[in-house]
């Protein structure tokens, strides 16, 4: 296992597929941190989260999946909400990545909005992911290369 993110003095696992809740959300989830290692740095540095909602379709978390049912592909979608950012952060993401957020409705109409990340039931699953997160940690680092 790699070393995770740095929080309160404790080092967290890469992922939790116990289901244990890390933080204050209290939705049940499995846990998806994302970054890039860096030269010089012991552990990774979260980029962005992906987490899924195990019980529920809860959007207070980033992550979901969405399938077709015209051909029955699956897909990791991502809210384009980024911790601690604004939605005003959120719509220059967008205009900056070109990403598209979709319209997703579940069985009982309920409408949910997200980027597709990738097709989950493909062999480019892993490939698509990684183009997200470097897409996302690029665009934070200009972000703060702006505050500077």
């Amino acid at each position: 296992m790699r070393k995770g993110g740095w929080l309160g003095g404790r080092r967290w696992p890469l992922s939790n597929h116990d289901e244990k809740l890390y933080g204050k959300n209290p939705t049940p989830r499995f846990w998806n941190p994302f970054g890039k290692y860096r030269s010089g740095n012991a552990t990774l540095q979260i980029g962005l989260e992906m987490n899924i909602p195990t019980q529920s379709n809860s959007e207070t978390l980033s992550g979901f999946f969405a399938s077709d049912p015209d051909n029955e592909n699956i897909y990791v979608m991502h809210n384009g909400r980024f911790s601690g950012q604004s939605r005003t952060m959120q719509e220059r993401y967008l205009t900056w990545s070109q990403k598209v957020i979709k319209p997703v409705a579940n069985t009982a109409g309920d409408v949910r909005y997200g980027i597709v990340v990738g097709q989950i039931n493909a062999n480019t699953a892993g490939s698509a992911i990684a183009r997200f997160v470097e897409n996302v940690v690029q665009f934070k680092d200009i972000i703060r290369d702006e505050k500077k």
